[in-house]
């Protein structure tokens, strides 16, 4: 049946930062209560009996829930890693005001007074995080995914071993351990994209739905 989005969900990659992806999901899987059925359409007809319309014989049309979500996610780059599920956190609505703070936070470590003693160098190459900022990080609790998803964020240096190179950067973290890692251009780049995404997000939803529907209707 054309234009049903009878489907569990939809995905969109948006772009990768470094070893960190960013993905957009639309989740439209529902079974019904009454029904039984195991997923249940996103768009349903019917009759209203109180409308005015309803009542001489025009329909309706409802649109359920979705669960919409940003995914940051590990990008694999070794062959050995592509069949294994990667760590990710998947963000929402309620989570705007929380990304802000720690990308917030965690930008201010490269241009607060702490900047020149965050990392120790050799010849002008950062090498490691300094011992007094080693255990430095913010962090936030996820409010969908996995019971008790977290995402933190740390200094890291980021190692160019072709180039025999270090320069600053960032490390996430999540319950699954290391999401991944991203120099700190990448990292500004990221937080931008991440948050106007969320702040975006149901705009963003009914666009892709509205595309896969078209799709469909070809």
């Amino acid at each position: 049946m054309k234009n049903k989005l009878n489907i569990d969900s939809l995905y969109r990659p948006i772009a990768n930062f470094g070893s960190i992806g960013l993905e957009h999901r639309v989740n439209l899987f529902e079974p019904s209560k009454v029904s039984g059925e195991k997923n249940v359409p996103y768009k349903k007809d019917f009759v209203s009996t109180k409308s005015k319309g309803g009542i001489i014989g025009f329909k309706s049309v409802a649109f359920r829930n979705t669960k919409d979500s940003i995914i940051l996610k590990g990008v694999s780059f070794s062959k050995d890693d592509i069949k294994r599920i990667p760590p990710s956190v998947y963000l929402t609505y309620s989570d705007v005001s929380e990304i802000k703070r720690i990308f917030a936070t965690a930008s201010s470590w490269f241009t607060s007074d702490i900047k020149n003693d965050l990392f120790q160098y050799e010849d002008n190459i950062p090498y490691r995080v300094s011992e007094k900022y080693n255990e430095l990080s913010v962090v936030m609790n996820c409010s969908s995914g996995y019971t008790g998803s977290f995402l933190s964020i740390q200094p890291y240096v980021i190692t160019d071993s072709l180039n025999n190179i270090g320069y600053p950067g960032v490390i996430f973290k999540c319950q699954q351990g290391v999401l991944g890692t991203c120099s700190l251009t990448e990292f500004m780049s990221l937080g931008s994209i991440l948050i106007k995404n969320l702040e975006n997000l149901y705009e963003l939803s009914i666009q892709l739905m509205n595309h896969f529907m078209l799709q469909e209707e070809v």
